[in-house]
């Protein structure tokens, strides 16, 4: 829990750093040096008559030069007590902590401390900050004396290779400061505005408490100080300034280090009532910097940055909060989930920023996925494993089901409510086609057409079609067919309606067919229709890529098109599931079962989109009791079965029984089947996913002739050889 709680502050404040005041390049120093010294394995000491840095033999592994300047005027104002210093030639690493006394000219008043400030090159943007720590100093004969310790391994340089430091650093004393703790922090701040210690300690237990119980990073001793040492000092830029002393075990050498980190918060800010942007950064930055001691520099990718970006949801107050702030700048990337790493930082950031709506969908399914699964996915990391590759493994549920769900609901507009213009726009588009005559009836996209190209792992494809024919002939219909280069598994289509600038779920269909007819569609307002391409294959690290190739048809309908479907006057159904049943012994037996296989098929008709079938006694030979209702609803375009209830009792003269209910739900068309060959239209979902279509079953028979015992479903589930099978024709 401690070890959340200070990863949690240190991110928060290099990112703020960089955030709420522009990074500056580095300054150009004029070699006006008041003291130089060159400082070896032995040891020595850099001195003046109001400067002295005592460097232990040992400290340096080999020689330093060692330059000391010193500014007229320093950045901390009224509660400065010393002139401000600048060093050259401090190494990154030394093994031992240095002594620093700095000479005060002004009266200490309460708790006093050295500065130290360090100039830090930022990878992605060649932007510097300054990184800074504030350190406890004791008055002894007229000087000011702290210690510095920046050992080997420093964490700064582990979080990220790009980031660099600048080759110097600078030291003032402040005085006047009074110190307040709480839990898990402790708090140095001047005096002056000390009645706000409460209100800031506050909002990092709030935000600690968020991080561990729904980020569920894990921390411990090993990594921490305790209490997490944070302190506001009043600079010249007229800001009040958040520091954080870290102590810093990398996980190859474990050895500890000082960090000098930052977090700026605007000094009128502490006077206002909302603080949520104050709140959000430092929750979003908390969460980055714990991070740290799960990825290696070598592992960055879009999934730390994803996870970074989505936190803001946790500690927003905003009540009409809809996403975050970065990722609206960034909706179109989270087409590609496979690549781990984009080229180039920026790219990276960027992507990941995008991503953050999948680390959204993933955590808000407790049943896929959940906190559980990030608190896995991150200690996987840990280890050693490529991120992306420890996301998947800790989803549970096939790839295909899984990321197609993502998809549709993404661009449903579902997660963080993504305008549908972003997906339609042309930048966002693999391909265009045009309907525009009866000459328009096939075009195929392959990967080697322009703009098109293989598919990498785990990405999505969008293609639009414009149906600017009025005059089409009513019976035709528009066929979406996507196929690998052996064959279509992993792949899967979803395809959306375009109208009034919202998109429609129409069909969603895995590695089949999916028929839209234009004439149903083209009345209820659509002219466009965005085909959503899922590509599900690929195995860890996820970077391959697939050839996938789209077929769009205009044709008429083999089936005698759309009005033939409302004429039809039979339908077969079959339910097959894995169950575990008990028998009348008391016993107990898993098996597969066709739920609905004694009945099988029901006579009705249509009213609208609703087919009925209600029979009783309908087999009078064999069957003593023959009663059943089915009702079928299909949406407007007649694609999708949108519920579906059956019940069923059947008894024969022998006394063997089949008793059955049955709903289900979200069942789209699929490819004919040989012993429906005669259908007008086959619905069909199988595999996993059946599962997710069924929302009731009970069953129940008793066999005499074959087993002459009785079975009662107690409960279900499904694999890939269950299915739900539904075909409308006529006799």
């Amino acid at each position: 829990m401690k070890n959340q709680i200070f990863g949690l502050l240190f991110i928060l404040f290099i990112f703020v750093s960089c955030k709420e005041n522009a990074p500056t390049k580095p300054e150009e120093i004029i070699d006006d040096a008041i003291a130089t010294e060159t400082i070896g394995a032995s040891g020595g000491t850099l001195e003046t008559k109001e400067f002295k840095l005592e460097i232990p033999p040992g400290a340096f592994r080999t020689g330093a030069e060692l330059k000391l300047y010193v500014e007229d005027k320093n950045e901390a104002d009224e509660n400065s007590v010393t002139k401000s210093y600048q060093l050259k030639g401090l190494p990154t690493e030394f093994t031992k902590s240095l002594k620093i006394g700095l000479k005060y000219n002004s009266t200490l008043i309460n708790e006093s401390f050295i500065l130290f400030k360090q100039k830090f090159l930022f990878g992605e943007t060649g932007d510097t900050l300054n990184i800074s720590n504030l350190t406890q100093a004791y008055d002894s004969s007229g000087f000011l004396w702290s210690q510095l310790s920046l050992r080997s391994g420093n964490a700064l340089s582990k979080v990220n290779s790009n980031k660099l430091f600048v080759d110097f650093t600078e030291f003032f004393g402040v005085s006047n400061f009074t110190t307040k703790t709480s839990a898990h922090f402790s708090l140095s701040l001047p005096s002056e505005i000390s009645s706000k210690a409460t209100l800031l300690l506050g909002f990092l237990e709030n935000n600690y408490n968020k991080i561990i119980n729904n980020v569920r990073l894990s921390f411990d001793n090993k990594w921490w100080e305790w209490p997490i040492k944070v302190t506001t000092i009043d600079v010249k830029s007229n800001s009040y300034f958040i520091y954080l002393a870290r102590n810093y075990q990398t996980r190859q050498s474990f050895k500890a280090a000082n960090i000098l980190t930052q977090f700026q918060i605007d000094k009128n800010l502490l006077n206002q009532t909302d603080f949520n942007k104050t709140i959000v950064e430092l929750g979003k930055d908390a969460v980055n910097f714990a991070m740290s001691i799960y990825f290696e520099s070598s592992q960055d990718s879009w999934v730390r940055r994803a996870i970074y970006t989505w936190s803001e949801e946790l500690f927003t107050e905003n009540q009409n909060f809809v996403s975050p702030e970065s990722f609206l700048k960034n909706s179109k990337l989270p087409l590609d989930v496979g690549v781990a790493q984009k080229e180039g930082a920026i790219l990276n950031l960027e992507h990941g920023d995008g991503m953050s709506s999948l680390i959204k969908y993933l955590v808000d399914d407790e049943t896929k996925f959940g906190k559980e699964g990030l608190k896995n996915t991150l200690e996987s990391i840990q280890t050693g494993t490529n991120p992306v590759t420890a996301l998947i493994k800790n989803v549970k549920a096939l790839k295909t089901e899984w990321l197609t769900d993502y998809f549709q609901k993404y661009i449903g507009g579902k997660i963080y409510k993504v305008p549908a213009s972003v997906f339609v726009d042309f930048q966002s588009l693999t391909g265009v086609w045009d309907i525009q005559n009866d000459a328009d009836t096939l075009m195929e996209f392959k990967p080697t057409n322009a703009g098109v190209g293989k598919m990498p792992s785990l990405s999505a494809q969008l293609f639009l079609v414009n149906l600017k024919y009025p005059d089409i002939d009513p019976s035709k219909s528009l066929t979406v067919g996507v196929e690998g280069d052996i064959n279509s598994d992993g792949f899967s289509t979803i395809i959306f309606g375009y109208k009034n600038g919202l998109l429609e779920n129409l069909v969603q269909g895995y590695a089949s067919e999916s028929i839209l007819e234009i004439p149903n569609l083209k009345n209820s307002g659509y002219t466009q229709f965005l085909i959503v391409v899922v590509n599900s294959n690929g195995v860890q690290p996820y970077d391959g890529e697939f050839n996938a190739y789209l077929t769009l048809k205009v044709e008429g309908n083999d089936n005698g098109g759309s009005n033939n479907i409302l004429a039809s006057n039979m339908c077969s159904i079959s339910v097959v599931v894995n169950g575990r049943f008990r028998q009348g012994d008391g016993s107990e037996f898993d098996g597969k079962r066709d739920i609905t296989g004694d009945a099988f098929s029901v006579k009705g008709s249509f009213s609208g989109n609703t087919f009925t079938g209600n029979y009783s006694n309908a087999d009078p030979i064999y069957y003593e009791t023959y009663e059943g209702a089915l009702k079928i609803t299909l949406n407007d375009s007649h694609s999708i079965v949108t519920s579906f209830k059956w019940t069923h009792n059947g008894k024969s003269y022998s006394g063997d029984f089949t008793r059955f209910d049955v709903g289900a739900s979200n069942i789209p068309v699929g490819d004919p089947l040989v012993y429906y060959s005669d259908a007008y239209r086959i619905f069909r979902i199988e595999g996993v996913q059946t599962c997710n279509s069924l929302s009731s079953v009970e069953y129940q028979d008793y066999g005499r002739w074959f087993y002459d015992a009785e079975s009662t479903l107690l409960s279900y589930t499904c694999d890939q050889e269950s299915y739900i099978h539904i075909a409308f024709r006529q006799e």
